[in-house]
């Protein structure tokens, strides 16, 4: 985050989507928290993205009466809710092979814009129908380098907006996390809970900065202690940077590390922050931990997920002109 500009948030909008709830949700959003930072929304509606990597080739262009309706129905969307410095929406068109290719360049664009983070809504009503494998929200969340702000849009649960619980392991990919959450938080005026539950967990691909660990009694008390230590030194970066900072150590041997986070988020009607990370092979899911949080949060959640090491690379593709032709189409450059 700059702070010598004006905070910046895309907003990943879907105007002509069935259920224009899920869209209101995030409105309301960011009625309260554009207002708060003074920040700058850029609505971007992805269009001809695909539910699952089905390789079905979508036409170049919007038509102008898709456009408009398109931009008329986002004023709808906000006249309730106020967006004081909404930019026009924007309508990314590329013929997409699939949508994972549709979510790169929705990162692309993101970054080009500046953006500070991304508000984005899952899709479906709850549990696992909520997240579908492919989803836009589950790729945007895997693949972008900018923070995302997750909303669920039947979220049922009060928060506040000056309360986060950030949950984390204390590794240096987690304290890069810590440090980006410093500044929004600073900008909110929010309080953070700094998060560790102490447990054995089987390491997903992508998950929340949560350790594996043993369950010995001993050996639990003995992290414990240094957990404390570290969280004091993680106090004092906070304290530093203008964020007051509560360290919470969960040393419970029962419950998973996502419940204990959702729990700990609602009993102090909190927004939750999670650092996600990528193994060395590139994950094509979420891990579980995150997923769950994601899945069973009703309150809003911050992603950050450091830039991998190297570019994700699909098992195969099919390019654009090899779609055209199996659908007996010429594209342009191409004999007849």
């Amino acid at each position: 985050m700059n702070p010598v500009r004006p905070f910046r948030i895309v907003w990943a909008v879907d105007p002509l989507g069935e259920e224009t709830a899920f869209q209101s949700a995030a409105a309301a959003l960011l009625h309260s928290v554009a207002a708060k930072l003074d920040a700058e929304v850029y609505p971007i509606y992805l269009y001809g993205g695909y539910p699952l990597e089905f390789a079905v080739y979508s036409p170049p262009e919007v038509s102008d009466k898709t456009r408009k309706d398109a931009g008329e129905r986002l004023q709808e969307i906000v006249k309730d809710r106020p967006i004081g410095k909404l930019r026009d929406l924007e309508t990314l068109v590329k013929p997409y092979v699939t949508l994972r290719e549709g979510v790169d360049r929705f990162v692309e664009r993101a970054v080009e814009v500046g953006a500070d983070f991304v508000v984005a809504t899952t899709h479906a009503r709850k549990g696992v129908t909520r997240w579908l494998i492919g989803s836009f929200a589950e790729a945007l969340t895997e693949k972008s380098t900018v923070p995302v702000l997750v909303v669920n849009p039947e979220a049922k649960s009060e928060w506040e907006i000056g309360s986060v619980v950030f949950a984390t392991d204390f590794s240096e990919e987690s304290k890069r996390a810590f440090c980006a959450l410093l500044q929004l938080a600073k900008a909110f005026g929010a309080e953070v809970t700094l998060y560790h539950k102490l447990t054995h967990l089987i390491s997903p691909r992508l998950e929340p900065a949560f350790s594996e660990s043993s369950l010995d009694r001993k050996n639990v008390e003995e992290r414990s202690a240094k957990t404390k230590a570290l969280a004091e030194e993680w106090v004092r970066v906070g304290k530093d940077g203008g964020v007051r900072v509560t360290p919470m150590i969960d040393a419970r041997i029962a419950g998973s590390p996502a419940d204990a986070t959702v729990e700990a988020a609602r009993e102090r009607r909190a927004w939750i922050a999670i650092a996600a990370r990528r193994g060395k092979v590139a994950a094509t899911l979420l891990g579980s931990t995150a997923r769950r949080i994601l899945r069973n949060a009703d309150v809003p959640v911050w992603v950050y997920r450091a830039p991998p090491v190297s570019a994700y690379c699909p098992d195969f593709s099919i390019t654009e002109n090899e779609i055209a032709r199996d659908l007996g189409l010429r594209r342009d450059g191409e004999d007849e």
